[in-house]
């Protein structure tokens, strides 16, 4: 039997091109190849695309190439107009193509598309085009300019395809060529140009793209939480990682401030409180808003350097752990006045003497406190000093918006609270890499990267590797396979982020590299982790020990 391409129709095809089908399927020997519907598309001269589609396309070592255009029902053929008709059983007629046409400048399209394929100036095999009438037995009276040397088949023919169609290409036998591509390779170029392999992996990077449209969607419902919140002054927000407390914090406090109350947008980390500033101060630029935070009317800074905006030290000499007492002196002496609205992100961070400071800060009559916390990321404290707050209204928020439910399910065994659910989309499973005897952290997260920058197509800085230590550590260098790295905050593009857990509390990155957990020594081990993993919106990849 002939190699067929494909070796079985999934779909229904038309009649006359299965009866072909079948004929060369039976009646061909094994030195042939058949390939049905090679399908190919160019680009003309002017730049457009075209596509082309031949009926068949059969392959002999020893006689060469020919195309076949199959045409059922009755052939109808008026020279006065140059014009060509099918007729069914009833009679009935409908235009088609020039049968001889239509072959012909098949073949000029896939001569030309396998000699660009090798650079080729001809092709080493005979080749040609014949046309096939399975509706019809005889062909009478028919007469073409373009009907000669058999070339023009019946269903008469179908059971002696093999011998119809040697025929055919001696009769377009042309002189030899010098091509040094060999018969066998002819037929390898004819399968890899219209009937390729493919085995083409799913890709991370494209994967991101496409779930990344889904939590767009499913983010706009978080902004209606606070509508039916927006009179309350004092609010506790605690929810799980990936809730959306700091796209909410932002939300509130940009809310206030365009309300015409001056508002505090604060939290314990640097590096976040650097992000959130970046993204209102870009959002605001494009809205004509940036006055905002030019007037102080919406000021965006982590706690401690607001605490140090209002005292007279040497911040060179200072004892970081003695601001909030300092603070809290200065507001005894001069009190806040202008600042009306404080929110606060990642509020679990702070301890009880931050606590006593802040509500210092807040302008007794006609002030606003909203908090926005999760206990369960709570690596600086071991208590809920946020559930000491008086006065507070507590409210829960239930779904992460953060996460594929892959990672969502890696986070439930880890979390304490009301249980959360994951409405986005399902995600890759976690990947753990088992570091061998003798391999540094470095050298497995270098491997890493290299695979998701080259063949994942994750941009690097979608990328972020994360280890609980930066002493101990061997991944704070300058380079990773080949590509800069940069610390997290305002993130450059084509950078690998190199981080501490805890330096990217309250961030994300697309794909988060865990590292070096084993080196941990100061942090509550599963909070720990918990506030690792979760950094991970669509891939986590972990490196154990």
């Amino acid at each position: 039997m002939p190699s067929v391409f494909p070796p079985f129709l999934k779909s229904s095809i038309p009649k006359s091109e299965f009866a072909v089908y079948r004929a060369l399927s039976n009646n061909l020997s094994d030195e042939w190849l058949v390939i049905y519907s090679p399908r190919w598309t160019k680009v003309t001269k002017d730049g457009r695309l075209f596509s082309g589609e031949a009926d068949f396309l059969v392959f002999h070592p020893n006689h060469g190439m020919l195309l076949i255009e199959v045409k059922g029902g009755g052939i109808k053929y008026m020279p006065d107009t140059n014009e060509w008709f099918t007729t069914n059983a009833a009679g009935d007629s409908h235009p088609i193509k020039d049968p001889f046409q239509q072959a012909s400048g098949n073949l000029r399209s896939v001569v030309k598309t396998l000699c660009e394929q090798q650079n080729l100036a001809s092709l080493p095999v005979t080749y040609g085009h014949a046309i096939m009438f399975t509706s019809m037995r005889e062909l009478g009276a028919f007469s073409h300019p373009q009907n000669q040397g058999g070339i023009v088949a019946t269903a008469n023919e179908l059971p002696f395809i093999e011998d119809w169609i040697i025929a055919v290409l001696q009769g377009w036998r042309g002189p030899e060529n010098d091509c040094d591509l060999s018969p066998e390779q002819f037929a390898e170029l004819l399968k890899h140009t219209f009937v390729p392999a493919l085995d083409i992996p799913p890709q991370l990077g494209a994967d991101i793209a496409v779930e990344r449209l889904t939590f767009q969607e499913l983010s706009s419902e978080q902004f209606d939480l606070l509508d039916g919140l927006h009179a309350v002054p004092n609010v506790a927000v605690r929810g799980g990682a990936g809730t959306g407390k700091t796209i909410l914090a932002m939300k509130k406090a940009l809310n206030l401030a365009l309300s015409g109350v001056p508002t505090l947008l604060t939290c314990y980390n640097k590096a976040l409180a650097k992000w959130m500033k970046t993204r209102l101060e870009s959002m605001l630029e494009r809205n004509n808003q940036l006055w905002l935070i030019k007037s102080g009317m919406l000021t965006v800074s982590n706690l401690h350097n607001y605490a140090l905006s209002k005292l007279d030290v040497d911040t060179q000499q200072i004892d970081w752990d003695t601001i909030p007492s300092l603070l809290k002196e200065k507001m005894a002496e001069a009190p806040e006045e202008f600042i009306r609205a404080i929110i606060i992100d990642e509020g679990q961070d702070f301890g009880a003497d931050w606590w006593e400071v802040i509500q210092e800060l807040q302008v007794k009559e006609d002030s606003s406190l909203w908090i926005f916390h999760d206990p369960n990321q709570s690596i600086y404290q071991l208590d809920d000093e946020v559930a000491k707050v008086p006065g507070m209204v507590p409210f829960e928020l239930t779904r992460n918006y953060r996460n594929t439910k892959s990672i969502h399910n890696e986070l439930m065994p880890l979390f304490e609270g009301k249980a959360l659910t994951a409405p986005g989309p399902s995600g890759r499973p976690p990947e753990r890499v088992q570091l061998k005897a003798g391999q540094s952290s470095l050298e497995v997260v270098t491997t890493l990267v290299d695979r998701l920058v080259n063949q994942e197509k994750v941009p690097a800085h979608e990328i972020a590797v994360l280890t609980p230590t930066r002493k101990h550590s061997d991944l704070f260098v300058k380079e990773i396979a080949g590509i800069k790295t940069q610390k997290s905050g305002e993130v450059e593009l084509d950078k690998v982020i190199v981080e501490t857990i805890f330096s990217f509390k309250g961030q994300e990155r697309p794909v988060i590299i865990l590292c070096e957990m084993h080196k941990q020594e100061y942090a509550d081990a599963r909070r720990l982790r918990y506030t690792a993993i979760s950094r991970a919106s669509h891939h986590l990849i972990e490196v154990i020990e």
